[in-house]
């Protein structure tokens, strides 16, 4: 197989937003539990999950418009993990009496995930309409 292939593309840039995405979720646990330990170090990390996850979705969406999807790996796995993050730490830090702020680049984080879900669903939406209008008119072109 080549390098070339946009299979093995796929692979590596779903690969990686998760890795950065887990390390994500770490960094928030370990400055969660060790009360900002972590300082700038947690911004740069989320910046870079951020980015990388614009150019997976951006990547994925350019496929499925160009007919190139062979596989599916949603997006709301995501969000549930965010959700389930940022409502886990709300929960703790009142349930363990915690002087926590949860930072706003968490929080600006957890927005562009839910954002960029939002864009990638209203687009798989868009495709299917399409789709549908295209084999409509190739319907009647046969008749």
């Amino acid at each position: 197989m080549s390098n070339d292939n946009p299979i093995i593309k796929d692979v590596f840039w779903r690969y990686i937003t998760n890795l950065w995405c887990l390390l994500s979720y770490a960094a928030i646990i370990i400055d969660f539990i060790y009360d900002h330990i972590l300082g700038e170090i947690l911004p740069s990390i989320l910046v870079i999950y951020v980015a990388l996850l614009v150019i997976f979705a951006g990547v994925k969406e350019f496929e499925r418009w160009y007919e190139f999807r062979r596989d599916r790996h949603p997006g709301e796995w995501f969000v549930i993990g965010w959700t389930i993050l940022v409502i886990g730490i709300m929960v703790a830090t009142v349930v363990m009496h915690k002087e926590y702020h949860i930072p706003e680049e968490v929080l600006a984080t957890y927005i562009a995930v839910l954002s960029i879900m939002a864009i990638t669903q209203k687009s798989k939406r868009l495709k299917v309409e399409r789709d549908i209008h295209q084999h409509e008119l190739e319907l009647k072109h046969h008749d």
